[in-house]
Formats: C-alpha cells, sequence, structure tokens
C-alpha cells in the first residue's frame, strides 16, 4: 500500500507521446478538486527551466546524473505536495510519470537506477497504488509520431520505441499495473483511465470508534468548524450540506455499511443556506485530523450543541480489506470506548436527527 493511504497515488506512465498531457487535463476538468494534478513531470520542469540534455563522448555518464537529478526532484515533488493534495480534500494524486520512468533512459535500467538511488524495488511499488501505462502512438499510428504536445521531446521514432518498451519493463511487476493500447484514438484513451479513476474517487469506507475523552494527540492540532444539515434521509439514501471553515458542500450518499458512495458537487453557499430552515436535523463539531504516519490522518470529531461531550474518530480507507487490517495507533487506542463502524445510531445522519444513541 502506497505511503499515502488517505491518497490514493496513480503514476500516469508509457512511451513519448502516449497522451498524457490530454488525459490530465480531461481528468482535472471531469473530477475538479477531488484529484489532484499538480505535481509536474520532472524531466519537462527541468528542462523548461534551462537544463540541457547531455551529448559526447560524456553523454552516459552525464545522463546517469541527470536521471538521479530528476529522481529527487521528482521526490521532493511528491513530499511537498501531497500533503498539500490532502489537505485541499483530494482522493487521488495523479503523478505525470514517478521516479522508476528514469530507469528506461539509462543504460542498466531499473536495477541501476535502484542501486544508485540507494532504494529498493518494494520501497518504490510500495509507495504507489497504481500504475497506468499509456502506449505511445508509435506502436500503433507511426505516422502520428512528433513534438505535438511537448517541446521538450527530444528522442526519435527509433528511439521512441525502445523507451516505449523500457517504460514497460520500469514498472514490471507492479500488482496493479494496467495497460491501455493507443489503437483506439485518444477518445478511448480518456474513456479507459477515467474508468480506472473514477470509482477511487466516490467510494467511502471507514471505521468509528466512541471515545471516552479527547485524545492528547489533538491538543496540538487545529481543528476544521464543520456544521452539517440534513434535507433527506431514507433507507441507503441521504442528502445533507455542509459548511466547513467557509466552504460549501452538497454531498449524496448511497448504500449502506462499510462502503457508501459519496459525490460532492461545487462550493454552494446559497443553496445551504436557503436549505437551512427546512433541515431535518443538524449537528455541529470541531476536527482534528490527526497524522497516521506519513501522510495519513484519523479525524477525531468533537461534537457541541445537543451532541455535547460526544466524541468519535474514525479512519478512512480505500478497500475493505485495508479497513479490516487496520490497528489503531496508542494514541487512540488509550482513548476508545467501542467501535462503532456498525452502529447505525453513530451515523451522522441519525445523530442529526435522533441525537445521542
Amino acid at each position: 500500500m502506497a505511503a499515502a493511504d488517505d491518497v490514493m497515488v496513480v503514476v500516469l506512465t508509457g512511451g513519448p507521446m502516449g497522451g498524457k498531457s490530454t488525459v490530465k487535463d480531461r481528468l482535472q476538468s471531469l473530477f475538479g478538486d477531488k484529484i489532484y494534478t499538480k505535481i509536474p513531470e520532472a524531466a519537462t520542469a527541468l528542462f523548461a527551466s534551462g537544463l540541457t540534455a547531455p551529448a559526447g563522448d560524456q553523454s552516459e555518464a552525464l545522463n546517469e546524473l541527470l536521471q538521479e537529478m530528476i529522481w529527487r526532484y521528482q521526490s521532493y515533488m511528491e513530499n511537498s505536495l501531497i500533503p498539500e493534495a490532502r489537505r485541499q480534500g483530494a482522493k487521488v494524486v495523479l503523478l505525470d510519470r514517478g521516479v522508476l520512468d528514469g530507469a528506461a533512459y539509462i543504460t542498466g535500467g531499473r536495477d541501476e537506477l535502484l542501486s544508485r538511488m540507494g532504494r529498493s524495488l518494494d520501497q518504490i511499488m510500495d509507495q504507489v497504488d497504481i500504475v497506468i501505462h499509456l502506449e505511445s502512438v508509435v506502436m500503433s499510428r507511426p505516422e502520428l509520431f512528433g513534438p505535438t504536445g511537448n517541446i521538450h521531446r527530444r528522442e526519435t521514432f527509433d528511439e521512441a520505441i525502445v523507451l516505449e518498451h523500457r517504460t514497460r519493463d520500469a514498472w514490471h511487476g507492479h500488482p496493479k499495473w494496467q495497460f491501455i493500447a493507443s489503437d483506439g484514438g485518444v477518445e478511448s484513451v480518456v474513456n479507459q483511465v477515467v474508468n480506472i479513476i473514477q470509482p477511487l474517487l466516490f467510494q467511502e469506507i471507514e471505521r468509528k470508534w466512541l471515545l471516552k475523552h479527547r485524545p492528547v494527540a489533538i491538543e496540538s492540532v487545529e481543528p476544521q468548524q464543520i456544521e452539517q444539515i440534513y434535507i433527506r434521509v431514507e433507507d441507503g439514501f441521504e442528502i445533507r450540506y455542509r459548511h466547513i471553515d467557509g466552504e460549501y458542500f452538497e454531498t449524496t450518499k448511497v448504500g449502506k455499511g462499510l462502503s457508501r458512495i459519496e459525490l460532492n458537487d461545487d462550493r454552494i453557499e446559497a443553496v445551504y443556506k436557503a436549505a437551512v430552515p427546512h433541515a431535518l436535523g443538524r449537528i455541529a463539531k470541531q476536527r482534528y485530523n490527526v497524522a497516521d504516519g506519513d501522510y495519513k490522518v484519523v479525524s477525531v470529531d468533537v461534537y457541541s450543541g445537543a451532541l455535547d461531550g460526544l466524541i468519535v474518530a474514525e479512519r478512512e480507507f480505500f478497500t475493505e480489506d485495508q479497513a479490516r487490517g487496520y490497528y489503531l495507533p496508542d494514541w487512540l487506542m488509550a482513548a476508545v470506548e467501542a467501535e462503532v463502524t456498525e452502529d447505525p445510531g453513530y451515523k451522522n445522519a441519525s445523530l442529526a436527527l435522533n441525537g445521542l444513541p
């Protein structure tokens, strides 16, 4: 599992001219702030800054140094911006290539790159949840190959074919490597990527615990101020509005149990304020998002108003296997009174309508 359990890390890779930029733009327009696409391709960013590709008798040695530089730049951007993605509420971080892509550009391939960087293959694979390989058009429609979309593209036609295969080799063995052929055209490629990404964004899997006191760990965390109102609550279906630190959301949840579907629309302050007089129920709470390892978060909700004194912790996951296999950190275990994941009385909708169980 990746280092960011509350954010799914997806690497978009492939040979030259596979459609990565088009796919990124389309995903951003479709899914907005649920997907974070602001981590640039490291090589392109460095070349845009004025760095030039090595040439001459020492080009191979210099290229190995270049790939080290790209690796370090890529790692720095990931470490800096994945926490930012989480703070913005993104569920997926889309990486325009990953650190292993550099293996396609050095003679020794993946083993040589890992050795130079002092990392193991398992360490890198575990940091990425899904790898999506977009096949280069050089394989299916060679007449389209050229610098279109990237003025820094420097590969020849023959080099592009080699890089297509070497990039596949770079990520070989990842348990969730997805290959998307280029022969169906750009719309086919985009649609296939959307079908991979969309389920990651709209499935909510969580566990909840009733706490007997405020955990010490929340005292150093700045809380979010949250108010939720419910305008429709039925068996397996609810519509709620949320006001979080000055931003407004509408959420529709469908389904019951450990996993439900959650869809958020854009900010809707006017709709929220108009719905307040018609709300079936309301809750107010402070949410403390406590780090649980690298980028992982446990949310501790301290309720106020009619629910004053209630404290509940929750943790989101991407799969039910992750949820069932999770072990509470010591700071949380010390405060837990009982797990209430399956207790309908502790669902926010029930608390809003019915009060404490």
